[in-house]
């Protein structure tokens, strides 16, 4: 979001900060360090997202498919 920042009289942009309604008044307000400002989800730590990776087993493979060791799950080497 952008917002004045009072200190500089400059408009400034952060993803750590939000807008919330206090008794009819905008109020900025910060997330904590370390986190974000998602709307609909309010101040979530980017760190704890799930990857949505999955670790294939053998013969289960599909294309896509991430393996363990960034390898092809799909191909066959012979030896």
């Amino acid at each position: 979001m952008v917002y004045c920042d009072p200190q500089s009289n400059l408009i400034q942009k952060s993803s750590t900060n939000f807008l919330e309604c206090v008794q009819n008044r905008w109020v900025l307000r910060e997330c904590v360090t370390g986190t974000v400002y998602e709307s609909g989800r309010g101040c979530v730590d980017p760190t704890l997202q799930p990857f949505m990776q999955g670790f294939s087993v053998s013969g289960s493979g599909r294309v896509g498919d991430v393996c363990q060791y960034n390898t092809d799950c799909l191909s066959k080497i012979k030896i």
